[in-house]
């Protein structure tokens, strides 16, 4: 039977140790897999059609690597790469890469594709972590690999409304959720495993329609912002970085990545933000 909710809060840590906290994402997971383990009927799959190309991901895990994840390498904190069935060709790679870093998850029902990736990618490896983990966490958080993330601030999420019916729900760039709220969403989503909603309206959805009460704490835009380096109006959807941002989103580029993880250092942003 379903935990009810008494207004469990989607939440993140703040800038003290906090223990128990995973942070996932199209990225992250908790529990370390050994690649090697899986089915050799996986290898025999044929390759899947990426959202982008295998290369270009496993560059960007390498810039987030080396520069949020190690700026702010706070304890209690574990952060994974969570990724889909990569296919034969690539299978390879991603083992190389998990036994060098230890740090990736696998989920190899899922395909690699745009539309699994937009919808039912983060619930499901929510799924797996209350299924088959033997850790039990105080927040679990997801981010986009497009986001950066400053872990020196107390972040929440941002927030959006569905017009009809109206119910509010985390923005799918940076969220967290209680464990409570964790586990409750995988008990709803497996009553009712819904496959054509985008991954962060699911969530409001499954909450709303089940009627479950929980509590937003809202991360505003001054604060969680899409990155837009010429507009000055840090009341805006999106603009350019400002002292105290804790998580900038939609760093498509490489480049523009780099830039934006320059202006970090492991106090949070700089003094001097640069040019």
């Amino acid at each position: 039977m379903r935990t009810n909710l008494s207004r469990s809060h989607l939440c993140l840590y703040g800038g003290v140790a906090v223990a128990s906290i995973l942070l996932l994402s199209l990225l992250f997971y908790p529990v370390s897999l050994a690649l090697d383990d899986i089915p050799s009927a996986l290898h025999n799959r044929k390759q899947q059609i990426l959202q982008k190309p295998e290369s270009d991901c496993q560059r960007r895990r390498n810039i987030i690597r080396a520069t949020w994840q190690k700026l702010f390498p706070l304890r209690g904190v574990t952060t994974r790469f969570v990724i889909s069935d990569p296919g034969e060709l690539w299978m390879p790679l991603i083992q190389h890469e998990n036994a060098t870093y230890g740090d990736m998850i696998m989920l190899p029902a899922l395909e690699e594709t745009r539309h699994i990736a937009n919808t039912i990618k983060p619930i499901e490896f929510m799924k797996y972590l209350v299924n088959n983990g033997s850790t039990t966490w105080k927040f679990a958080s997801k981010a986009d690999d497009d986001s950066f993330v400053n872990l020196g601030k107390v972040a929440i999420a941002r927030v959006y409304t569905h017009p009809d019916p109206v119910y509010n729900y985390p923005q799918g760039g940076f969220y967290s959720f209680s464990w409570e709220l964790v586990c409750t969403l995988v008990e709803l989503y497996e009553e009712n495993p819904i496959q054509d909603e985008h991954e962060d309206v699911l969530n409001g959805r499954l909450l709303y329609e089940a009627h479950e009460d929980f509590e937003f704490t809202i991360l505003h835009h001054p604060l969680a912002f899409d990155y837009d380096e010429k507009n000055e109006d840090v009341s805006a959807w999106a603009h350019r970085v400002i002292s105290d941002a804790i998580y900038v989103h939609n760093l498509k580029e490489d480049e523009t990545y780099l830039k934006v993880a320059s202006m970090f250092d492991a106090n949070g942003t700089k003094a001097e933000i640069p040019a």
